[in-house]
């Protein structure tokens, strides 16, 4: 993509500073050696710079590791892209996972810039999708619980949509996101709510609550829920870890 002029927007001082392509990139380069950049999203830094691009699909921050284009990818990265793609394709719906040059975003960029560990964590996520046999509402509910107990922004975003795309009501998800727990939910998100709750406070799950789950869900879909809280941690700790923002879209 190609940056014709960037608009640095200074919240604390109010500079509105226009940059040609060149001063872009010497102003990036020598800013980046001294300064922290911090999205404009974030309000746990009360000095924040933002960088706004002409392009729908920009991120709205610098971000820790650069977005891969697909043409820019070695042979494993590439295998490891055609992998979360045919996934992504089948059931991610329509909130933003690519952008415009195709480049992955959420903890997919993270796993294609270290493809021996992506490998690994995409194996885990695309197992739960080929071997799922719960009410995708249900599994949502728990990603959800999961996604909030860790803050995982993109997770949160992500799955929001996909629980409003398998019927789970907005009301009932605002809830879940504002870290309660919705007084409307059916028996089986209320055990899937509870299992993940729990198992996202740490300790040992209660024996009471490990039967309510086996007796919901038999011990397979018992063990789906469990195996799905501990995905969703990984995937979690990777957001994390690398600060990945959520898209900046009108969606």
């Amino acid at each position: 993509m190609r940056i014709n002029q960037v608009d640095w927007m200074m919240q604390t001082a109010g500079y509105r500073i226009s940059l040609d392509q060149d001063e872009i990139l010497h102003t990036l380069t020598s800013f980046a050696l001294s300064t922290s950049f911090a999205c404009a999203q974030r309000d746990d830094i009360p000095t924040t710079i933002r960088l706004s691009i002409s392009d729908p699909y920009h991120i709205g921050c610098i971000m820790r590791l650069p977005l891969l284009s697909p043409s820019s990818l070695s042979g494993d990265q590439k295998e490891l892209y055609d992998s979360i793609m045919t996934v992504v394709n089948e059931a991610f719906g329509s909130f933003t996972v690519r952008n415009q040059d195709g480049a992955l975003l959420g903890p997919f960029n993270p796993m294609l810039h270290f493809p021996a560990f992506g490998k690994a964590a995409w194996a885990m996520n695309k197992t739960m999708y080929d071997h799922t046999t719960l009410p995708n509402s249900v599994l949502q509910v728990a990603v959800l619980v999961t996604g909030t107990r860790l803050g995982a922004r993109f997770q949160i975003y992500g799955h929001e949509r996909m629980a409003l795309a398998s019927g789970v009501p907005a009301e009932k998800i605002a809830t879940i996101v504002a870290g309660e727990r919705p007084t409307d939910l059916t028996r089986e998100e209320a055990v899937a709510y509870d299992v993940a709750a729990a198992l996202n406070r740490g300790a040992r799950l209660p024996e009471s609550l490990y039967n309510a789950g086996v007796e919901t869900f038999g011990k397979e879909g018992m063990a789906e829920i469990i195996f799905l809280v501990g995905c969703f941690h990984l995937v979690a700790i990777i957001l994390n870890g690398y600060d990945v923002p959520v898209p900046d879209t009108d969606d």
